[in-house]
């Protein structure tokens, strides 16, 4: 023991007789960049002068329960370099003995244990980190022109000197120097025993702690150590057992918390680390971290973390405030510390990779080598794709790259210019891409980019290496397509070009529940690889017998975004948009996008909405000839049961929806006097509950019935089952009410399927019957256009008013009227020249018109039998109406 302290009197006599370092102006620089937040003991900072004659030797510890410091830890250590810039000896010591216990501080639960070859393990990653910085901070003192002789800085494990030591010997040097009043008193201690407790080796921590703080002092005469704000318990008691043992006193230097925006400390407990291995965080990662800083972030990190001296960091920041636009201080600082953990490749990677992605040097990838292009693949997002998928539209791009969480952000930002393709602005959703777009660059990659910092890749896989499309994927529909049959159209010309131009061709499929779970697949399966599916309902229970696209996991989600995604997992070769929306919601350019149109609704409305929208998409030149171009086609099928129909429609060439209204079924309506006095159904029991009990006994207050809330559906049930019984009527089940509050028209998924069947091709005629209750019957008719039909005849339509109605009373006429729902009609006639009555779609006339829509049909000088003109934003072409004014005394008469 003597021979101890005798080398330890000359180790500091020999340290105290060199020129020491001023240890006062290196806490002082440090406090004024704001390193030093607080200290142990808490008078410290306002009594520098008490640290005057202390040996320039501090230490940082560092924990390795994880395989890779972070920022939080390099805040720690570009202060330590600070201090070894001022000529301090300085230690970084990994805790590998003290990992085993884990350390409380900061935690609110304590840590999961690690196995002794993860934490050695760990421990070797970090002292491989350390040392490296150490190494790189070498180049960074050059650029410095720092000419002390500085000592070398030490990287230390505190196994070195546990594992000589038994737990016996431990406790009794160092565990009598411990007061288990004032151990207990530490907050990180103090709050988890009245919590939820501690485990002893947690408890024991700062013992072992304290003594690496000992050992320290007794070999180098450290008396300073810098940690976290959350390590002040721990240095208390390195400072108590310093002084029980040496009655020296030790200081402790605490650097402020590095938080999150949420206010959270950054570490890797919580998740939201950069951490400083380039296995973990790469340097392009790392360097991009800095370089978007904020300005108030940028001014305050240089002070925290660059190594540039005071004048030159006041410099420095003054020419940011100058130009902020060049990101001075922010391009300094991620240059200075990817250099330091990164090395001097790292730092040129990165700043290779930003130039790609961010200076508009896109071409620049294919000078990277395999393993940096990994690397940038690593750290952008994106998605691998076939190159059998192309042709496709920049919004199925988009989506299937991740750019976008729903298809209606997608369209807004592609729409407002938001969205690049390799640099290239797209804004057209619809927009079909080919590889001559999306090679432009080497290697196949094709770089997205979202505004202006936000990228993602797309890897366009070759047919040989991505086994995803075999040569013979198509091997049955050419034979349909390559040659021609008996039953082939008779325009039908066969080519080996026919599956490419069905592969690019654009088809929407509006529904997808029975028959357009149905349609979605064989068109899938027949070419087609340019799909959107627009449906507005979500996913019921009662679907899911014949909608085979869902599974019981998705009731509640989108129909047509889960068979969108169900029909591309299946079939990744094929795209499919999904549109989770009403139809009515989408513009006319929408439906103007598509070769055909395939409908599988439920709904008399919604057939004939797209009908209207497909007619009013119609060209006519001067002569009054269509212009076949204009003509989209519309499928349309339908179930019931086990009956179907299928018909094509040709607008403008074929019947159209209204001109054979009557052909579809009108709706069911039970008479009242029946269901409230003679029920002889269980639907009319059901109907009974639902239009008179339920207004009579106001079950839930005044809200009206859901027909999706499932408390609703069992009251409805439960009183409908008590009328059926005094009436003696069975048959009255849940799934039954739910078909009579919805109006669920029941569907046979044998009978969807032969619909899609004859759906999927042109039938013999235009409409095609099919039934198979008692037998399979199915006949097609050839059907003709009503030439008086007020939609596609283009005959003047005869709307009646009173000649006192205003223009105003006419248009309103025209946006409610369901024949046409106009969204901001435009009127015009002929009195020898064509004159403007109302023009809201031209600022400059709808001023000048204003005034006519509070005039009257006779003020306007309008005649009775006189033509006017109507143009929408909804259609194409131009109406003709003829009007029918109803003079005073013919409505008196």
């Amino acid at each position: 023991m003597k021979h101890f302290w005798h080398c330890l009197r000359v180790f500091l006599k020999c340290h105290s007789s060199q020129s020491s370092p001023d240890v006062v102006e290196a806490v002082q620089c440090a406090i004024r960049r704001g390193a030093i937040k607080t200290s142990f003991p808490d008078s410290l900072l306002n009594n520098l002068e008490s640290i005057r004659g202390v040996h320039p030797c501090i230490y940082a510890g560092f924990d390795p329960s994880s395989d890779s410091l972070h920022i939080g830890n390099l805040l720690i250590v570009c202060t330590l370099l600070r201090f070894h810039l001022h000529g301090f000896k300085i230690i970084f010591l990994v805790g590998s003995a003290t990992s085993r216990l884990g350390d409380p501080s900061g935690r609110n639960v304590e840590r999961d244990r690690l196995s002794l070859d993860e934490i050695q393990s760990n421990s070797q990653c970090i002292q491989f980190t350390l040392k490296s910085i150490l190494r790189n901070f070498e180049k960074i003192k050059i650029s410095l022109n720092s000419t002390n002789v500085l000592s070398t800085p030490a990287v230390l494990d505190n196994t070195d000197w546990y594992h000589q030591m038994n737990v016996l010997d431990f406790f009794d040097a160092v565990g009598r120097a411990f007061r288990l009043r004032h151990m207990m008193d530490k907050q990180c201690i103090s709050e988890r025993i009245h919590r939820e407790g501690m485990s002893y080796a947690e408890f024991s921590y700062q013992t072992l702690q304290a003594y690496d703080w000992l050992h320290l002092y007794e070999k180098f005469g450290c008396l300073l150590q810098i940690g976290g704000a959350d390590q002040t318990g721990n240095i208390h008691s390195g400072h108590d057992l310093i002084r029980f043992f040496h009655n020296q006193s030790a200081y402790g230097l605490l650097v402020p918390l590095m938080l999150s925006s949420t206010g959270e400390k950054i570490g890797k407990s919580v998740g939201s680390s950069l951490w400083l291995s380039s296995s973990r965080t790469s340097s392009f990662v790392f360097y991009q971290y800095f370089l978007q800083l904020t300005d108030k972030e940028a001014n305050s990190m240089m002070k925290l973390f660059s190594f540039c001296s005071e004048a030159d960091l006041e410099r420095i920041l003054d020419d940011h405030c100058q130009q902020p636009e060049k990101r001075i201080a922010q391009r300094f600082l991620a240059d200075q510390l990817t250099l330091l953990v990164h090395s001097e490749s790292g730092l040129a990677l990165a700043k290779r990779i930003t130039e790609i992605l961010f200076d508009h040097r896109l071409h620049g990838i294919g000078d990277l080598d395999e393993n940096d292009l990994n690397i940038l693949c690593r750290e952008v997002p994106g998605v691998q794709l076939s190159r059998q998928a192309l042709p496709i539209s920049a919004i199925s791009l988009a989506l299937k790259a991740g750019c976008f969480d729903d298809v209606n952000t997608a369209e807004r930002t592609i729409n407002q210019g938001g969205f690049h393709v390799n640099n290239f602005k797209i804004t057209n959703p619809t927009l079909c891409l080919t590889g001559n777009e999306l090679y432009s660059l080497s290697n196949f990659l094709t770089v997205l980019r979202i505004g202006r910092r936000k990228h993602f890749i797309v890897h366009w896989l070759n047919l040989s290496s991505e086994n995803i499309v075999s040569m013979n994927r198509w091997h049955c529909v050419r034979k349909l397509l390559e040659r021609s049959g008996p039953f082939a159209h008779p325009e039908f010309v066969p080519s080996v070009e026919n599956i490419d131009l069905i592969g690019t061709c654009r088809v929407l499929v509006i529904g997808a529940g029975g028959l357009g779970c149905e349609l979605l697949k064989d068109l899938a399966l027949s070419g087609f690889r340019n799909i959107h599916v627009i449906d507005m309902d979500t996913i019921d229970l009662s679907n899911l017998n014949r909608q085979f696209l869902f599974r019981q996991k998705d009731i509640g989600k989108s129909k047509a975004i889960v068979a969108a995604e169900a029909i591309e997992r299946r079939l990744p070769f094929c795209s499919v948009t999904p549109h989770f929306c009403r139809i009515e919601e989408k513009p006319l350019s929408f439906y103007e996008s598509f070769a055909v149109i395939v409908a599988g609704l439920d709904s008399i409305s919604a057939r004939r909405w797209i009908n209207r929208t497909l007619v009013r998409l119609l060209r006519y030149d001067d002569k009054g000839e269509l212009d076949m171009a204009s003509v989209i086609p519309l499928v349309d099928g339908g179930t019931e049961g086990f009956k179907g129909s299928v018909r094509v429609i040709l607008p403008g060439l074929s019947p159209c929806v209204e001109c054979l209204l009557e052909l579809y079924p009108p709706p069911v309506q039970y008479q009242l006097c029946t269901i409230a006095n003679t029920p002889r159904s269980p639907e009319h029991c059901i109907e009974y509950v639902k239009r008179i009990a339920w207004s009579e006994k106001h079950p839930f207050g005044d809200m009206e019935i859901d027909g999706d809330n499932e408390a609703h559906i069992q009251w409805i049930y439960n009183e409908a089952v008590k009328r059926a019984g005094a009436f003696g009527i069975h048959g009255v089940t849940i799934r039954l009410t739910k078909g009579v509050i919805k109006n669920i028209i029941p569907a046979v998924s044998s009978t969807n399927a032969l619909l899609v069947l004859w759906n999927s091709a042109m039938p013999l005629e235009n409409y095609m019957n099919f039934q198979d209750g008692e037998g399979i019957y199915m006949g097609a008719v050839l059907l003709e256009r009503d030439e008086n039909c007020e939609l596609c005849s283009r005959k003047p339509i005869t709307l009646t008013f009173n000649e006192n109605d205003t223009l105003e009373y006419v248009c309103n006429v025209l946006k409610t009227d369901s024949r046409f729902e106009f969204t901001s009609p435009s009127i015009t006639y002929m009195h020898g020249t064509c004159r403007a009555l109302y023009v809201p779609s031209l600022p400059g006339f709808e001023n000048l018109s204003r005034e006519n829509l509070t005039k009257t049909l006779k003020e306007l000088g309008l005649m009775n039998g006189e033509e006017i003109y109507v143009s929408d934003p909804s259609m194409k072409s131009t109406l003709t109406f003829r009007l029918s004014i109803l003079t005073a005394a013919q409505i008196e008469s």
